[in-house]
């Protein structure tokens, strides 16, 4: 008898560390993005962004490669008027964009928040407060 209950107190205690063990290990990191940055849900920078602004035809827009560089285009008047650059860090809703010149050379960053409205939209905050919509092209 007294092996029935030793038998039994070692499955129990069996059967319990299984179940600790998958519910445990089923949770997943859903911080995680695609660029190894960490965002809300699975919002991601990477790709083409337009910033939204009252003046239609004066606008930029800004393409984030997987590999932490980009291109900023400023349009003015609904023609290319300038291009940049940058390399840029995504982590925890922050994105540091680093501009660089023809030669590689970095000649500004800025550091902006990153408030997240739905996976195709968000607002930039800079350091001074003032704020920016973007939006996926």
């Amino acid at each position: 008898m007294k092996t029935y209950k030793s038998l039994w107190y070692v499955l129990f205690t069996l059967m319990l560390a299984c179940g600790a063990m998958f519910t445990f290990s089923s949770c997943d990191d859903d911080e995680e993005d695609d660029n190894g940055g960490s965002g809300s849900g699975n919002y991601t920078l990477v790709g083409t962004w337009k910033c939204v602004s009252d003046d239609a035809d004066d606008y930029l827009v800004r393409t984030f490669k997987k590999d932490g560089t980009g291109v900023e285009v400023e349009y003015i008047n609904g023609k290319k008027d300038n291009e940049a650059q940058f390399q840029y860090l995504y982590e925890e809703n922050y994105v540091i964009i680093s501009y660089t010149n023809n030669y590689g050379d970095s000649y500004m960053t800025d550091q902006y928040r990153i408030e997240w409205k739905n996976k195709d939209k968000y607002n930039l905050i800079d350091m001074d407060m003032d704020k920016e919509t973007w939006v996926r092209q």
